[in-house]
Order: structure tokens, then sequence, then C-alpha cells
């Protein structure tokens, strides 16, 4: 029997896996768990492979051959409990991530996958877009966002932001819903995940 942490892992695994993507780096694994360390991620994917869930190629980075599946059959349940794993900012790119403290439950018809994450804007600059300072962001993993779609994007630094992105010739433009703000413009960037919901003035009726 898997552990919560233990099954958003397989299931972000199987999603990767099913979309023909790479599977996710521990690195990855731990900020979508909202984990604090890589060296976490690296025990919930042990845990896994010795509980027959997956097989790793040892020296191989993101070598993870799934060997059983999530039942797509499963009816999902009315609520996810997703976990709140920090800030990011909209407006100037701040460290997205400060551990993973608590959580909320948040209705199924809001989020079609229960390994979606939660983040809390600071900021102003997609004012526009209805995102406020203070609202809570759903957030689905991806690695790539439709041109123009508003993500959480991680920059080469470390940092972290929510814009929307457009890719373009020789150059990656994140751009704000404020006209009082400039766009970022970076040579590449590593997509973090695709905002699906906006929640504000969220009645928690759990925590982690």
């Amino acid at each position: 029997m898997l552990t919560e942490l233990q099954e958003r892992a397989w299931r972000m695994i199987a999603e990767r896996a099913r979309d023909g993507d790479r599977p996710p780096s521990l690195e990855e694994i731990a900020w979508r768990l909202g984990l604090r360390s890589v060296a976490a991620a690296r025990q919930v994917v042990v845990a896994l492979e010795r509980k027959g869930y997956l097989r790793r190629e040892p020296r191989r980075r993101r070598a993870l051959s799934l060997l059983r599946w999530p039942d797509e059959a499963t009816r999902a349940p009315e609520m996810y409990r997703l976990p709140l794993v920090g800030d990011v900012s909209a407006g100037r790119p701040i460290e997205a991530i400060e551990g993973h403290v608590e959580g909320e439950w948040i209705a199924a018809t809001w989020v079609d996958r229960p390994d979606c994450f939660l983040l809390r804007v600071r900021g102003h600059s997609m004012l526009g877009d209805g995102v406020l300072d203070g609202d809570l962001v759903v957030v689905a993993p991806a690695s790539e966002v439709a041109q123009g779609e508003m993500a959480v994007v991680l920059l080469t630094d470390g940092s972290a932001t929510l814009k929307r992105v457009y890719r373009e010739k020789g150059h990656v433009r994140l751009q704000p819903a404020n006209p009082y703000m400039e766009p970022i413009v970076v040579p590449t960037v590593t997509i973090g995940g695709r905002v699906v919901a906006v929640i504000r003035r969220l009645r928690s009726i759990g925590r982690l």
C-alpha cells in the first residue's frame, strides 16, 4: 500500500509516461511534492521501487520504468487534498517553494488530477487576469504549456514567477497582465506547471 506522497509521485511519473515525455527528475519530484530536499524525493522513488511500482536504472538520470499503472477506471474522489507548497511571485521573481507546510481540500471539479498543487500569489502583475495578491492558484504539473498560457515558470537563477508564456524567436517572453509592468525576456525557462484555477477566500476544511 502506498502512502499519499508515494501515490502522488507514482501518478506523476505515469502521467509523463502516457504523454510520451521523459520521467521527472528528482529535483522536479521534490518541487512538485513540496519536499525539502532531493534526498527526500529519492526516498519516495526508492520506496516505489521496493513496493514493485517502478524500476530504476542505476547511474542513469531520469531512468524510471513503470511496472504498475494507476487504474484509470477508478472513480475520482469528490475532494482532493492538495499541498500548499509555498509562494510564487506575480511581479519580480522570487523563490517559489518554501516547504510543504499545509494543505487544502479542493473540489474535484476544480482539478482533473490528484497531483496538482497550490501556490500562494505574491504581487500584482497578473491583475488583468483576475489573479490578486494573496490568491491561491491551482497548478497542474506540466513541462510545456500552450502559447500565451498562464504558468509557473522557473528561471535559471532558481527563482519562480507567474506569467503568461510566449516563446518567440531566440527568447521567451514572460508577459504580465498589468500595463504598468514590463515583460521579462529570457533565453530559456523551465515550466513548473500550468495554472488551472484561481481560488480566493478559500475556507480550509483540513490540514496535511
